[in-house]
């Protein structure tokens, strides 16, 4: 198949506007990075600095939530960058979260009261050659 010298041409123009049109956006994309990037530091600056912040540690990403909410709505310009200060605050409260649960996973159950337990293993020192007894596996 033979192809004329303009269709070449034709499609060699094709292929320029691919690498424009994937750069586009580059500049909004480096911006909200970086706002993302600046939430993380300053939310680690806060926490270090800031009693309320070290006793509620949900705080800091609510604030971020927030603020990311007043910078979207207020200004056109910015409104991606406030999206992404709204995307590193839950990210934040998603951290927040999995650390409790993994805290109140690692927490052992409290043993329950003597008077709750069946009695078998309440008795006293002296009396306890039966349940070795069974508790070896002889008695079976």
């Amino acid at each position: 198949m033979k192809i004329s010298k303009d269709k070449f041409k034709k499609l060699m123009n094709k292929g320029k506007g691919g690498a424009k049109a994937a750069a586009a956006g580059s500049k909004g994309t480096a911006l909200e990075g970086a706002a993302g990037a600046a939430c993380a530091y300053g939310e680690k600056l806060l926490k270090a600095n800031v009693a309320m912040a070290r006793d509620k540690p949900w705080l800091s990403g609510a604030a971020l939530v927030v603020a990311g909410h007043f910078i979207k709505k207020t200004s056109r310009r910015y409104s991606n960058v406030g999206a992404a200060v709204c995307g590193a605050g839950g990210y934040s409260l998603g951290i927040y979260l999995q650390n409790r649960k993994a805290a109140a996973a690692a927490t052992p159950a409290a043993a329950p009261a003597p008077s709750q337990t069946s009695g078998i293993y309440d008795m006293p020192a002296r009396d306890t050659g039966a349940v070795q007894f069974v508790s070896s596996g002889l008695a079976a």
